[in-house]
């Protein structure tokens, strides 16, 4: 990753390709990587993003923020070190964390979702139910909520049902 000189970028090189410049065009190569199962590259290409482009293209900023958090929980949920598996759970927690941050954020369901699996992955029912709840109680019309539901169902009794704020 590198620093930005002016208004413009150093090259910066990730999966062995240059990352382009323009703002579009990088957040493009990111989820290229993502998509080709390069999951490695493709968090590191949206953190550069991140960096980058944050003012330039703010309407992506939570996109690349949700695409980020998504190339870090793909993985882990297949990892069978449990410690290895235990960091990328916690890594993920807070890259969708970056997504709620931003109160306009279409993901925002999404992201409350993913963050309920990685704390039940983690062992931590109550806090999943707290976030499946909050995506049940504040994106009723999400197409998530009938999975949020299923999840809280399968947790069974947990102190998470507290009202949000």
């Amino acid at each position: 990753i590198v620093a930005p000189t002016g208004d413009e970028f150093m090259v910066a090189s990730i999966a062995g390709q240059d990352v382009p410049a323009e703002p579009k065009a990088h957040y493009d190569f990111a989820k290229k990587l993502f998509d080709d199962k390069k999951y490695a590259e493709s968090a590191e290409a949206f953190e550069l993003f991140l960096q980058r482009h944050k003012a330039a293209l703010p309407d992506l900023v939570d996109n690349a923020a949700f695409w980020k958090a998504e190339s870090i929980f793909t993985p882990a949920s297949a990892m069978t070190d449990a410690k290895a598996k235990e960091g990328a759970l916690k890594q993920a927690i807070l890259a969708y964390q970056v997504v709620l941050d931003d109160a306009k954020s279409e993901k925002r369901d999404s992201a409350l979702y993913k963050i309920g699996i990685c704390f039940e992955q983690l062992g931590f029912k109550e806090e999943a139910g707290v976030f499946y709840n909050e995506l049940v109680e504040k994106h009723p019309k999400s197409s998530l909520v009938a999975d949020a539901k299923k999840r809280l169902k399968a947790l069974g009794p947990t102190k998470g049902k507290k009202k949000s704020k």
